[in-house]
């Protein structure tokens, strides 16, 4: 068995004199004969990991500090997502919070994402898995059109909100700038200080410059990759050199 954190930031949250995390995380997964683990780490708090526990820095995120309000946020953006956002303002009074609607409308349009991006099957997350997160208290959901033809799902704890789910038809996708707009509004409202933007799905591409224009920090996860039961995992490495395949994709026999 090995174990990831392949979406998002959930899990266990620590805070004061950590040291020993390392060593007591190590000892927990060896007994309970994990394999390896893949464990990303939030870019905003501190933690008591070093290089020589596997830790790495992973892709690029963009987060947004939500103090100083609508016009320092303006300014920080890309001219186009500035423009889109004007634009768009007439929308706001559109847009749907009611989680009934949206929870009917977002196995479907989910699923069309998917499958028009051509995503892997380690996101076809199931209908109940979907409506779990909708009533969560801690979840913030928007959608707009009349049906609905586009939604975004955010988490968010008193600290930090995560844009975890973007979901829509074809002619929806239009609607992300103001969705996400709406959501920076509400989420100051609430007082949570920082928007976890993530990153692409692959460093570089559309969705990664896509944010990129939001105007946050850019900023490296931090990732554990590490081995717990080192014959086992060799055993279970393609018959090519795993140190090698380690670097590219971890573990390398869960590569696509």
């Amino acid at each position: 068995m090995d174990i990831a954190t392949p979406y998002g930031f959930s899990g266990f949250a620590t805070r004061g004199d950590c040291g020993e995390l390392p060593d007591a995380f190590r000892r927990f997964a060896t007994d309970r004969e994990w394999v390896c683990g893949y464990i990303t780490l939030h870019p905003l708090f501190p933690h008591p990991f070093r290089d020589s526990d596997g830790l790495e820095q992973g892709r690029t995120v963009y987060v947004l500090d939500l103090a100083g309000g609508e016009a320092r946020w303006l300014a920080s953006m890309h001219e186009t997502h500035r423009y889109e956002i004007r634009k768009d303002a007439k929308l706001l009074s559109s847009i749907v919070s009611d989680v009934d609607p949206i929870a009917r409308a977002l196995p479907q349009l989910y699923a069309q994402t998917l499958a028009r991006v051509g995503a892997s099957d380690v996101y076809r997350f199931s209908a109940a898995t979907l409506n779990a997160w909708l009533s969560s208290p801690d979840c913030l959901t928007f959608g707009l059109g009349d049906p609905l033809q586009a939604v975004i799902l955010c988490l968010y704890t008193p600290h930090v909100a995560d844009y975890f789910i973007n979901a829509s038809t074809e002619e929806g996708r239009r609607y992300t700038r103001v969705l996400l707009w709406a959501a920076l509004l509400e989420l100051e409202r609430r007082g949570v200080p920082y928007f976890n933007l993530g990153g692409g799905a692959r460093e570089g591409d559309a969705l990664h410059a896509f944010k990129q224009r939001f105007g946050g920090r850019a900023m490296s996860v931090p990732v554990l990759k590490q081995i717990y039961r080192r014959e086992e995992f060799v055993r279970l490495c393609p018959p090519r050199n795993p140190a090698e395949h380690a670097t590219v994709y971890f573990p390398p026999y869960r590569s696509p």
